[in-house]
């Protein structure tokens, strides 16, 4: 199972990491590490609300800020940007789990993730992507999950971090 203890907020399953030398800001070559992580692939337990059809972040804060526990909000194909759930983000704090679920298993593009202060959710078919541009500053938290519990993360893929 892939929800939290109390100890930990979050479990990741798998984690497969490579190297590539990616150019640093300075155009000297440095050396990185990408990292990949692949999140469980069981099923989650059965969700008894609503499927909700969102299309882009607009609509997901809606559906986010309506939700009750229990929907599963499918989202559209696209780059989400970076997004914030839980805390001063969206919605995310819920009784029973919210589940935000790609429509297309990573065609729903993330390029950062930031949980705080979130209960029962769970992430489903993401592309957490990060590509290093000159000027980017080196060693920044692109994803993280904190004070959180029963947060899962699945069929979701991280890469360039």
């Amino acid at each position: 199972m892939t929800t939290a203890s109390d100890s930990s907020p979050v479990t990741l399953e798998k984690v497969t990491s490579a190297q590539s030398t990616t150019p640093a800001a300075d155009s000297s070559s440095a050396e990185f590490s990408d990292t990949i992580l692949f999140a469980s692939e069981e099923a989650a337990p059965a969700q008894s609300g609503d499927v909700i059809e969102v299309d882009g972040v607009e609509e997901l804060a809606t559906a986010l800020a309506a939700a009750q526990g229990g929907e599963v909000i499918r989202l559209a194909a696209g780059n989400y940007g970076h997004l914030d759930l839980g805390g001063r983000g969206l919605p995310a704090d819920f009784d029973l789990p919210v589940t935000l679920l790609a429509a297309d298993p990573g065609a729903v593009r993330l390029t950062g993730l930031n949980i705080q202060k979130a209960q029962n959710i769970i992430l489903d078919g993401f592309a957490l992507d990060y590509d290093f541009e000159p000027g980017d500053a080196l060693g920044e938290v692109l994803a993280w999950v904190r004070n959180s519990t029963d947060v899962t993360l699945r069929n979701s893929v991280f890469t360039g971090f």
